[in-house]
This record gives C-alpha cells, sequence and structure tokens, in this order.
C-alpha cells in the first residue's frame, strides 16, 4: 500500500500515518423542484411524508432517527421516518436528491457546488442533523523511502484538499 483515501467518523487503530484533508458534516438536501412539489416550506415534522435517502455516510446502523437542531430553536426534534431508504452509497444519496426522487442525507463536502449553483438546497438552512461528523483521510505507511510520484501525489491531495488556514495533521487515534 502506498497512500489510501478514506472517509471516517473515526479512524481504526492502524500503524499508517493520518493525515486528515477535510471534515464534513451531514446535510439534508432535495432539488428545488421537489421542495416546490412539496408545495410549502417543510418543517422538520414534515419528513415523515416524505422519501428521504440516508448514504452510506449518514449511518452505520440501520436507523431512520434524525434529531434536527433549528438555528433558532432551544431543542433539537427528535423524528423517526416512517420510509426512509438505507443505501450503502453516499452517490446513490445524493443522486436521488439531484434527480427529484426524494430529500437526501448526505455530506455537505458532496453537494456544496451544487446548493451554490441551485441544483440542490439546504431543507432546513443552518440546522444540524445529529449525525456524528466525519473527515476525509489520506493513510499511508511510514517508510524508510517513499518513491518521488506517491511523495508528489501525496503533497498535491494535501495541498489541494486541505481548506486554506488549517494544517494536514495526524489526527488523535
Amino acid at each position: 500500500l502506498d497512500m489510501a483515501i478514506y472517509p471516517a467518523r473515526q479512524l481504526p487503530d492502524s500503524t499508517l500515518i493520518a493525515r486528515k484533508l477535510f471534515d464534513w458534516e451531514m446535510q439534508i438536501v432535495a432539488s428545488p423542484s421537489y421542495l416546490k412539489s412539496a408545495g410549502k416550506r417543510l418543517s422538520p415534522e414534515d419528513l415523515v411524508h416524505h422519501s428521504v435517502v440516508f448514504g452510506a455516510a449518514a449511518t452505520r446502523t440501520p436507523s431512520r432517527k434524525l434529531r434536527i437542531h433549528m438555528p433558532h430553536s432551544k431543542s433539537p426534534t427528535e423524528i423517526t421516518l416512517p420510509e426512509a431508504l438505507l443505501t450503502t452509497s453516499t452517490a446513490f444519496a445524493y443522486a436521488a436528491a439531484l434527480s427529484n426522487a426524494g430529500i437526501g442525507v448526505v455530506p455537505d463536502c458532496m453537494v456544496r457546488d451544487d446548493i451554490r449553483e441551485g441544483r440542490l438546497v439546504e431543507v432546513f438552512k443552518g440546522a444540524s442533523t445529529g449525525l456524528k461528523p466525519g473527515g476525509l483521510y489520506l493513510l499511508f505507511p511510514r517508510l524508510s523511502f517513499t518513491p518521488p510520484a506517491v511523495k508528489a501525489l501525496r503533497d498535491f491531495l494535501t495541498e489541494s484538499l486541505t481548506p486554506a488556514g488549517t494544517e494536514a495533521r495526524n489526527p488523535p487515534a
């Protein structure tokens, strides 16, 4: 193994060196046309009447629970969704939201451009989902010699994906 890119909420014990490239949090998103067909501004309680697709990053257990904390509320609203699709593919949940098939619960890093360009909308702007955030890690072994091409790619990924003003670092185990 020269290097691996690994999305995780928590890294497993390993002898590999880990560099955190960036953090992600889960967002609840839908296409503007899906929300328009809903006919009104949704509240967290309204989610029980919609198709909600959870990607692999949203949950590791067959849970259909969300704990939505709206920006100006004192306490979160806990919802158990009767009609939720759990998939092992976060990309599937993302595609479902983009294609008007429902509301997606996906990492914010997947949807930033779509939100900025109007293809997707945050269903509850500024709300948190109560789902544990995660990060994207670069994993590699400690070697006495690293091939130059591997070092160049590792450095490029670290510089390209680590947000400005933050330092790539080895996260605590």
